[in-house]
């Protein structure tokens, strides 16, 4: 009875006192609001860096710079055997200076004594018409054989840098082959010469900004030089032929793309004709706006 007395005591104190339903219910706790106040601000900086801060979109391409001056081709005037070679690449030669001597063969000498004789005749009037090749042919076969004949000389019409240079002592020559590449040096500041697919081309236009990354083969570390889209060709460009010797990567129907560097006068640390990379800034936009569909 005793404890029944108890239990009924505090059931009517409870009853007799009114229900707090006026009073603030407390759902969390303090810190865990100052958790999400955090995870908000952290959502609105992700906003806010998607869709403020520009991200760049680029393109690289292999290049070859090119110094200014007209480029010559040195080539050999008679079939036969290289006997000697003066000079290397990047040396600098004066107008008429010789490259290298080339021995001909007695029948090469002769043959290319009889084709100056056959073409003075023939400017004169002097040899009818269709009879140069029957005439050649026969005086071919009943010529004597030359004793002694002269060492042909392959030699640089203009002066300037030998760019490139295909001969060593013991090569044989055809008449016509191009053996080198002389450059002329003029006026003008470097630039940059790459060639991209008809689709690059339609997305490149004058005034893009580019940089260029040349590696000088005494550091393995590459130098970054300004440039600036000058021109991009609207129909294809075949690249001349002493370019694509270099190696220069060309894509089927070529486009071709010329950037000039920009700024200070450049310290090119490379040698004419050499491959560099090309990056080229296509645009700058948002990361919203390149992660949307179709955005980028």
């Amino acid at each position: 009875m005793f404890f029944n007395r108890i239990f009924r005591e505090r059931a009517l104190q409870r009853r007799a006192r009114p229900e707090p339903l006026d009073d603030r219910l407390q759902i969390t706790a303090p810190h865990e609001w100052l958790i999400v106040a955090g995870l908000g601000l952290m959502v609105l900086a992700l906003i806010a860096f998607g869709v403020f801060v520009r991200v760049e979109r680029t393109v690289s391409y292999e290049a070859t710079l090119l110094l200014p001056g007209d480029r010559h081709y040195l080539v050999a005037p008679v079939s036969g055997t290289v006997v000697d070679v003066l000079v290397k690449a990047t040396d600098t030669v004066a107008p008429g200076q010789p490259i290298a001597y080339v021995q001909p063969s007695e029948t090469q000498y002769l043959e290319s004594a009889l084709v100056r004789f056959l073409s003075a005749l023939e400017e004169a009037g002097q040899l009818p018409e269709g009879s140069r090749l029957e005439l050649l042919q026969e005086l071919l076969a009943a010529g004597p054989s030359t004793e002694f004949v002269p060492t042909a000389v392959i030699m640089s019409s203009d002066g300037g840098q030998v760019v490139t240079l295909d001969l060593v002592a013991g090569q044989t020559l055809v008449a016509g082959d191009s053996v080198g590449l002389v450059r002329t040096a003029s006026a003008g500041r470097p630039e940059v010469v790459a060639f991209v697919s008809p689709d690059h081309a339609a997305r490149l236009k004058a005034g893009m900004e580019a940089d260029v990354s040349v590696h000088s083969s005494g550091s393995g570390a590459a130098q970054v030089f300004q440039g600036r889209v000058e021109h991009v060709s609207p129909s294809e460009a075949k690249p001349p032929q002493w370019l694509q010797a270099e190696g220069l990567a060309i894509p089927q129907r070529p486009h071709q793309v010329r950037v000039s560097l920009v700024g200070d006068e450049p310290d090119i640390p490379v040698a004419d004709g050499a491959v560099v990379s090309l990056r080229v800034v296509l645009g700058r936009e948002s990361l919203a706006f390149m992660l949307a569909p179709g955005g980028g």
